[in-house]
């Protein structure tokens, strides 16, 4: 018990750490989104096609499209779409065990969509460690991750895909 929460008030910093030195990118060069990374709850979020679409409501060549899932139990046994991650796949010092996860991470990205409505400790690391130019949210105690917080729940999809397009079009970033 002591561990965990040691672990979580280490994690606790470097999200704190990497979120003061994140910038918003709205202004100055026209940066369009060329490559997406999606943080989802796995355990809520499993129709996946959604996202393809948007990809390609975007514009974004399959190979610069990724999603990453956060599932509180991994099975080994089991096979998953896309690379997934739990509490253990961090380590204390922020660290990322699975070379899958830490591959994804690793990249640069246009555009991260923080698209899950719980914000817990995993889900949060992935969302805030990934350099991106810009960051998308869902609903309303997302503010301080992300750039843009779009207002919607996980079942409205549809909602949050119009909200998110329109917004991008006015950002000049589609």
């Amino acid at each position: 018990m002591v561990l965990k929460k040691y672990k979580e008030k280490s994690v606790l910093k470097i999200i704190e750490k990497r979120l003061s030195e994140l910038a918003v990118n709205v202004e100055g060069k026209s940066n369009k989104v060329s490559s997406m990374l999606v943080v989802i709850n796995f355990e809520k979020t499993k129709n996946l096609e959604v996202f393809e679409e948007l990809m390609q409501k975007l514009n974004i060549r399959g190979e610069s499209y990724r999603i990453i899932g956060y599932l509180n139990r991994i099975e080994k046994e089991k096979s998953y779409p896309i690379p997934v991650f739990n509490d253990k796949t961090i380590k204390r010092n922020g660290e990322v065990k699975d070379p899958e996860i830490d591959d994804v991470i690793k990249r640069k990205y246009d555009l991260v969509i923080s698209f899950y409505d719980d914000h817990n400790l995993p889900l949060l690391f992935m969302s805030s460690i990934v350099e991106a130019d810009f960051r998308v949210g869902i609903g309303q105690k997302s503010t301080m991750y992300n750039n843009l917080v779009i207002d919607s729940h996980l079942d409205n999809y549809k909602g949050f895909e119009r909200e998110l397009i329109k917004y991008l079009s006015i950002l000049n970033k589609i």
